[in-house]
């Protein structure tokens, strides 16, 4: 299969879980240790070799341009042009991705929500790029999580699936999206049960562009992806690539403190002495 050149990063959300900070700064632009936290997600692109990132962004989020424009003038992630792409109103994943069509092309692609973020050591966004080339499937991203994580996500990307191989899941099923949070049942005294959930992290061949473009608009007027996520998992045609712990939703502020506590114990290990849990 052909390689993947490009990654798409949807940028265009008000933020509403991260007022009232974002009321002012972008949320992509909230900063995690010394950088805003999408400077992370594009070291993730540059460092798995893409050449291209295309960021979806929305009026009024000339800043989040700004600082990109001017960091990548500025010498960081060498080799990775930034485009962008525009989505006005905020009206689903779907939508945002569609907006890309025409710098996609005929070609896969990759998908990093910025929202998620990995910051395992040995994470390497190329290993999901990787089972793409070798076996012409769309790949998605995934965790596997128990009660400690519970209340941590948003209350999506719960998966059925088997074991291909080590690290390498057939999805079964994607369940549909819920209200609130991501809840996992289970208490310290007990024996623990883990959930594999899908995260932020998609590898999609061009095909996918028709599966999103044939989901309905739910009652909110938005284009979400899990519809066609759910259709390619019925066709066979997704596999999902386990991805080493932890992993943040640093657009939600407890998501946020929880991943910069975790940076800070990592440089600083004597001041911090108890690792995350």
């Amino acid at each position: 299969m052909s390689a993947v050149r490009r990654a798409v990063l949807p940028a265009a959300g008000r933020g509403t879980r991260m007022l009232p900070f974002s009321l002012a700064v972008p949320k992509e632009l909230a900063p995690l240790g010394s950088k805003p936290a999408i400077d992370f997600v594009l070291d993730e692109a540059a460092d798995a070799g893409l050449e291209e990132a295309i960021v979806v962004v929305a009026p009024g989020k000339e800043l989040l341009q700004r600082h990109l424009d001017l960091s990548r003038a500025g010498g960081s992630w060498p080799g990775l042009r930034i485009r962008y792409a525009e989505q006005r109103e905020p009206t689903g994943l779907a939508d945002a991705i569609l907006a890309c069509t025409g710098l996609l092309g005929d070609e896969p692609f990759a998908v990093l929500l910025p929202d998620n973020l990995p910051l395992a050591p040995d994470y390497r966004l190329a290993s999901l790029l990787e089972l793409w080339r070798e076996h012409g499937r769309h790949v998605v991203g995934v965790i596997e999580i128990d009660w400690r994580w519970s209340g941590r996500f948003g209350n999506s990307g719960r998966i059925d699936s088997r074991p291909l191989a080590p690290g390498v899941l057939a999805i079964e099923r994607l369940h549909d999206r819920g209200p609130g949070r991501f809840e996992i049942a289970g208490a310290p005294d007990a024996p623990w049960s883990t959930v594999l959930r899908a995260c932020g992290r998609y590898v999609l061949g061009p095909a996918a562009l028709d599966a999103l473009a044939a989901s309905r608009r739910d009652t909110r007027g938005e284009l979400d992806e899990i519809p066609a996520v759910q259709r390619l998992a019925r066709e066979g045609n997704l596999l999902g690539a386990l991805l080493p712990m932890p992993l943040f939703d640093v657009g939600h502020p407890a998501g946020l403190l929880a991943a910069s506590a975790w940076l800070a114990e990592r440089a600083n290990p004597v001041e911090h002495s108890r690792p995350f849990q």
